[in-house]
């Protein structure tokens, strides 16, 4: 990646939004910050990391003085190295937990967990999840993670631009922890179902595509599951936007049935690196499923229509440089960016995009649905769930055991009636509700 990657805290105000579409507005809520990537909370926070190793908290659109979490004692920001990538568990409200992505001292990447209280990180609560190894060259550490729809933590690693061997070999190679992206439990135990699980050794196992060079922002569309994700190119090659399939090859350094980018675009040098996937109801209804992606380059933001494939600017921001998207909980659009690689240059911003007249930007609150406003439910004689979807749009269903175990997750895109094969237990479970930040839990018997 290029051009990647002390704070003041800022009013919200407009700035000179040059070519937002008609009725949007912006307005940078943070300033002076080592940005890299943020994620947004269910309650409204948004999360921004700092390169240098800090975890930073926007509440009610302010950056709080004190820091969720500092690591940067331990943490490597070299050029392209750092604390990178953040997510939130998808019962964060219940649990806590945030996943980071880092590049420590002793040149290894690693995968932790933390547990937050409040506003704060307990340090102690540090949980290391899953070591990438040794990858100490100062470009192409890729550095983002995110959850599935299968309740899977997803990251992605670069090759090392040639560091650490030739680029394109250690791409190819399935069996290498370089030029990947991954697939772990939340336990960061690897899941067997990965699928080169059976032929690669150790901590390979998670490998879950390769032929990348330096992937980033992979995300997946409420609802669908389907999920998209960057990958910066070489000099030979646009930048691209790729389709995540289980078990792929992406075609960097070229290998066998290699699969085509979606979407290749702009010159050398540009790096598509930020992307979201749009389900929330504050912007018109034709942003709905869009696929955001920014450009650390140049600093756009576009739009990609995952049914027609139609690429449209959402904005320029002139000077800035694009690093990670998310949707915040009352459905505006922030972004982080910032242009150069070196660490504490304070010359990162937070944006935010919204829509006034949006039904979600309008609400003070978001009131607390009932489960009888979304769904109604039935158990069969064997444990099996039929339940009745009261609700439009995009929405998912988990079936949990009382103590929170997941045993059956499925996504609903439509109302009506639909199926959950699972043999449940006797006795007390949990049914979860979700479409987009919002949540409902009921409790179901099994006899």
């Amino acid at each position: 990646m290029r051009n990647l990657l002390s704070a003041a805290v800022l009013a919200v105000f407009p700035f000179a939004a040059w070519g937002l579409p008609a009725g949007f507005t912006s307005a940078t809520v943070a300033t002076g910050l080592d940005v890299s990537f943020l994620c947004a909370l269910g309650d409204g926070r948004i999360l921004v990391n700092e390169k240098h190793g800090v975890v930073r908290v926007i509440k009610d659109d302010k950056l709080l003085a004190a820091p969720l979490l500092d690591i940067s004692a331990s943490v490597q920001s070299a050029v392209e190295r750092g604390l990178l990538g953040i997510a939130a568990d998808p019962d964060f409200a219940a649990n806590g937990y945030v996943y980071l992505f880092h590049n420590d001292k002793d040149d290894h990447a690693y995968i932790s967990r933390y547990t937050v209280q409040g506003d704060v990180a307990d340090p102690a609560s540090a949980k290391t999840l899953f070591d990438l190894g040794v990858h100490g060259a100062p470009y192409h550490h890729g550095g983002d993670v995110t959850f599935g729809p299968d309740g899977k933590v997803y990251f992605t690693q670069g090759n090392a631009a040639g560091y650490l061997g030739d680029a394109k070999t250690v791409s190819q190679n399935k069996n290498d922890l370089l030029g990947s992206i991954f697939r772990i439990n939340p336990d960061g135990s690897i899941p067997n179902d990965n699928p080169f699980y059976a032929t690669n050794t150790g901590n390979a196992r998670a490998v879950w595509t390769y032929g990348n060079r330096n992937p980033f922002n992979l995300r997946f569309q409420p609802g669908t599951g389907l999920g998209y994700f960057s990958d910066v190119q070489d000099d030979n090659f646009d930048d691209e936007i790729n389709e995540a399939k289980t078990g792929a090859n992406y075609g960097y350094g070229g290998g066998s049935a290699p699969v085509a980018p979606l979407l290749a675009y702009g010159a050398n040098g540009t790096a598509q690196i930020g992307g979201a996937f749009y389900a929330a109801d504050q912007f018109p209804a034709e942003y709905r499923g869009l696929f955001f992606f920014g450009n650390n380059g140049n600093g756009f933001i576009k739009t990609l229509d995952p049914k027609t494939k139609k690429v449209a600017t959402f904005e320029s921001l002139a000077g800035d440089c694009v690093i990670s998207m998310d949707v915040g909980a009352k459905g505006s659009l922030y972004a982080s960016a910032r242009c150069g690689d070196a660490a504490s240059t304070a010359a990162g911003k937070v944006f935010k995009f919204t829509y006034p007249g949006g039904a979600a930007a309008n609400r003070s609150e978001v009131r607390p649905l009932k489960a009888s406003e979304v769904m109604q439910w039935s158990v069969s004689a064997r444990g099996g769930l039929r339940i009745n979807l009261l609700q439009a749009g995009p929405q998912s269903l988990e079936v949990r055991r009382a103590d929170g175990t997941l045993e059956a997750r499925a996504p609903a895109a439509q109302k009506g009636w639909m199926e959950i094969r699972a043999e449940l237990a006797p006795g007390v479970h949990l049914l979860v509700w979700r479409a987009g930040s919002r949540k409902v839990i009921a409790k179901i018997l099994s006899e």
